[in-house]
């Protein structure tokens, strides 16, 4: 079908409803979105993957509409979980899976695991009404999305993060990963392409950078101050490459040495 298409929920309670949905091809910055009383709850754009999911909380009454980028779509299955189910059941699930996700991208032969799932994992995750479950969703969404575009550059992937972003400034702002991923799609740490788009569509003023804090000996009385920055600087990128080689990430999902 192609257009917008609306349902009601007639359930009893809070749900999380799920729309699986087929859309071979498309325009990759264009997108497909989820409302629930004219909110929007997600927003997923028309990536290569064919297959792909929306989410969202709905309650008895509510209507809830899937609007399309205009292109052709085959609506899979739509799910629905009540609140209790969802956060007694799945998501302790989810979170063991998206944890395994995030510390083995890749399958024994070396193949990437696809993003598809390893976004439908933090996708939910997010949805969770446990505040730390929920910051993992997020900062899980944030990942994937910007390693995505500082693979791709895609146009719909800058929209997403700036978006994410912003949730992540409103909902935990001091919060250390949040901060390494904002500051460094700010200043286009590993995507020149985000030093120009993110800036314009998020705040970057209002992120405190990460300080990296390096352990040196006293300097001696006299020392050239050429000498001692180089000393200084030489000291910084031992530590950064050493984690990057040797460990890249904390259990915890920090970067290695900080984005400084």
């Amino acid at each position: 079908m192609t257009g917008d298409l609306e349902f009601e929920f007639r359930g009893e309670g809070r749900h999380l409803v799920e729309v699986f949905l087929y859309q071979p091809g498309g325009d990759r910055n264009r997108f497909f979105i989820l409302e629930v009383e004219g909110q929007a709850e997600d927003k997923r754009a028309t990536y290569a993957t064919p297959q792909f999911s929306l989410v969202g909380w709905v309650g008895k009454g509510q209507k809830f509409r899937i609007r399309s980028a205009g292109e052709k779509y085959v609506v899979a299955a739509v799910r629905w979980t009540p609140a209790d189910t969802f956060e007694r059941v799945h998501i302790p699930r989810l979170v063991k899976r998206g944890r395994v996700l995030l510390a083995s991208p890749f399958l024994p032969d070396g193949t990437r695991r696809l993003p598809y799932f390893v976004e439908q994992v933090f996708t939910r995750l997010h949805r969770s009404s446990n505040r730390d479950v929920s910051r993992e969703g997020l900062l899980g969404e944030m990942r994937l999305v910007y390693w995505r575009l500082a693979e791709a550059a895609q146009e719909s992937d800058f929209i997403l993060l700036s978006e994410l972003l912003a949730k992540g400034l409103k909902q935990m702002p001091e919060d250390t990963l949040f901060r390494q991923m904002a500051s460094g799609a700010c200043r286009g740490q590993n995507q020149p392409r985000m030093a120009e788009r993110i800036p314009a569509m998020f705040p970057c003023e209002q992120v405190n950078p990460v300080p990296w804090a390096v352990d040196l000996p006293p300097m001696p009385p006299g020392a050239p101050a050429w000498a001692v920055a180089q000393r200084m600087l030489s000291a910084r990128l031992e530590k950064l490459t050493t984690w990057w080689v040797e460990k890249r990430q904390r259990e915890n999902g920090e970067l290695g040495g900080g984005w400084g």
